[in-house]
């Protein structure tokens, strides 16, 4: 099976698979063991292509994710397998084509999945469901991420020489060593602190904000304007360790974060309890036990088709 399952890939790198030898690979890679995935994928060579050494030694050395998938029902274990497989060779493409002229990798994590990598400085970053970045590959005077959609855990490394930096569009975040969130939402972008200091501008922020521990910096895209309040260390940090936490809550916003966090679409019509507010966690959950503990508590019913799920 391995020898198989190393043969398609090399085709699947090259684009030369056929349609039928696509189902077959799909179906392997869903039955494969993480282990036996990632085994292939390192003695597999990539295409050739002309790259520096040590840019070489970035994509062996710090994109190499370290992927932690929750474990969740089967019927969505065979769209995680895939999608996991995949993004993690289209990050390696990404980086072969562009970082040679850009200095930047990309990394992105299909939605119902999280990842942990490891920055060229030592900085540890957690990656939530759905969320894309970009990264200097040197670590030498640009210690840069861009944080294009999603939710973030740093933990910065110390360098006061070389001040770490992360940008979502909106908002620009600059720090020497310490441990924060950040969330780039469609309206609003968010910062958590919870060590050290890390100041805040942006191109349509009216003045610098800085943030100390335990704080958190809401700003929001309509009105260009940023408030500073007490950050929610639970919620803010404890998701990277598979933690779902919700702290009054509407539930229509409750049913769109699980849609998030699963990586599934919730096709919901309204319900007389929508805005009822919901307080709980839920660790490393399947889907399954998530949607019935909710629907036996708000009484309602829900129908699972392929990756949607419906509520009646």
């Amino acid at each position: 099976m391995k020898t198989l399952l190393s043969n398609l890939y090399k085709k699947y790198l090259n684009g030369r698979l056929t349609e039928n030898e696509l189902q077959t690979f799909k179906q392997m890679v869903a039955q494969a063991t993480d282990e036996e995935l990632w085994e292939v994928m390192q003695q597999t060579p990539m295409p050739h292509v002309e790259i520096p050494v040590n840019i070489k030694e970035e994509i062996m050395g710090n994109l190499e994710l370290e992927i932690r998938k929750s474990r969740r029902n089967n019927f969505m274990r065979y769209a995680a397998a895939i999608s996991l497989f995949l993004i993690t060779v289209s990050g390696l493409f990404y980086f072969f084509r562009q970082a040679e002229p850009t200095n930047l990798a990309k990394v992105s994590v299909a939605p119902g999945n999280r990842a942990s990598i490891v920055l060229p400085d030592g900085t540890k970053v957690s990656l939530n469901s759905g969320t894309d970045l970009e990264y200097d590959v040197e670590a030498g005077d640009h210690r840069y991420v861009n944080l294009l959609k999603g939710e973030a855990f740093f933990e910065v490394t110390k360098d006061r020489k070389h001040p770490f930096r992360v940008s979502t569009g909106d908002m620009n975040i600059q720090v020497l060593g310490t441990t924060f969130n950040v969330k780039a939402g469609d309206s609003q972008v968010e910062a958590s602190l919870f060590t050290g200091k890390i100041q805040i501008d942006g191109e349509k922020i009216a003045q610098a904000v800085t943030l100390s521990p335990g704080e958190k910096a809401i700003y929001t895209k309509k009105d260009h304007k940023i408030v500073v309040g007490s950050n929610d260390s639970q919620r803010d940090m404890k998701w990277k360790d598979g933690y779902l936490i919700f702290e009054s809550t509407p539930l229509k916003d409750v049913l769109a974060r699980i849609g998030e966090w699963y990586g599934v679409s919730i096709r919901y019509t309204g319900h007389k309890y929508s805005h009822d507010l919901l307080s709980g966690t839920f660790h490393n959950e399947p889907l399954q036990s998530v949607l019935k503990t909710l629907s036996m508590q708000y009484g309602f019913q829900y129908q699972i088709v392929e990756n949607q799920i419906i509520i009646k």
